[in-house]
Formats: structure tokens, sequence, C-alpha cells
């Protein structure tokens, strides 16, 4: 399948709610494809477009018989893009630590409540919404983020350190 985002993306939880289907795809570029948990339980593989017709026919025949396939040239790429992300949540979760409790607490609140206004995450706090503002300032100089936008950003990627 070659994919186009957004759309191929879009389909993915499709794929994955109502089919027991296994995806090969073919990305145009090889930094194109970026490992996503969002492939997850649907794509099988990835292999180069330009892969001989023999290797293309085993990728697909494993894929179908449910084993995974990835090429050497993709398992670089993917192996590379988690080891970035991986250094990059470590940095953001360095500048996380260097929050104080109350900083960190109101970053779990805003994370675990961002539908809501600030003055309800204050109120479920038991802090003044001025209070909580002077809170966000001072977070988001140390996070280098710009507003709760960026913030809730930051929060979703270091997600599993701040749970």
């Amino acid at each position: 399948m070659e994919y186009q985002q957004p759309a191929f993306f879009e389909a993915l939880p499709l794929l994955r709610q109502y089919s027991n289907a296994k995806v090969l795809i073919m990305p145009k570029q090889q930094d194109y494809f970026k490992l996503d948990e969002s492939l997850a339980g649907v794509v099988y593989g990835v292999i180069n477009p330009h892969t001989d017709q023999k290797t293309l026919l085993e990728a697909i025949a494993r894929v179908a018989k449910g084993e995974y396939w990835f090429d050497r040239d993709n398992i670089a790429s993917m192996l590379d893009s988690m080891s970035e992300r991986g250094v990059a949540e470590k940095s953001l979760y360095r500048q996380y630590l260097t929050l104080t409790r109350k900083e960190r607490d109101v970053v779990k609140t805003l994370h675990l409540n961002a539908e809501h206004e600030l003055g309800e995450i204050a109120a479920r706090m038991t802090i003044s919404e001025n209070t909580l503002r002077n809170h966000l300032r001072s977070i988001y100089s140390k996070m280098n983020v710009r507003n709760r936008l960026g913030l809730y950003k930051v929060a979703g990627r270091i997600a599993s350190f701040i749970e």
C-alpha cells in the first residue's frame, strides 16, 4: 500500500478496529516513514519501493502469515528515529526535573485536564487562578515553551515519566 499523509494515518484506526488487515507499506522517501504507535497492530512491514521482485514477494508472503518485515534501510531509519526521540525526551525530562514540586503538580494536572479552563484547573488544585498563572509563567520559562499548548505537547511527550 502506498500512502500519503494524513489520509493513510487516519485510516489506520479503522483498519485496526474493523479488520485483520496486515499492511506492508512502501514509503517514497527513506526518512518519510517514522515509527509511530498509530502503526502498531496494522503495519506489519516497511519495504523500500526499489526492492527487487523476489524480495517484495517474500515480504508479502511473510506479512500475510502475520510475520513482520522491515528491510535493513528502514530498520536503520527507525532505530535512528527512536534514538533521537529518546534523547529528546530525556532532555525534556531533565528540564521537567528543574521544576518545583508544585510546578510539577501543575504540569500533571494540566496534562490530565487539558480541556478545562484555568479557573477549573486552579479550583482542582485548590489555588487561585492568579497563582496558577504565576506557576505557568515560571514553567513556560523553565520548559522553553510559549503557552499552554506548548506545555501540553511537552507533557504528552514525557507523560510516561510524569505519571
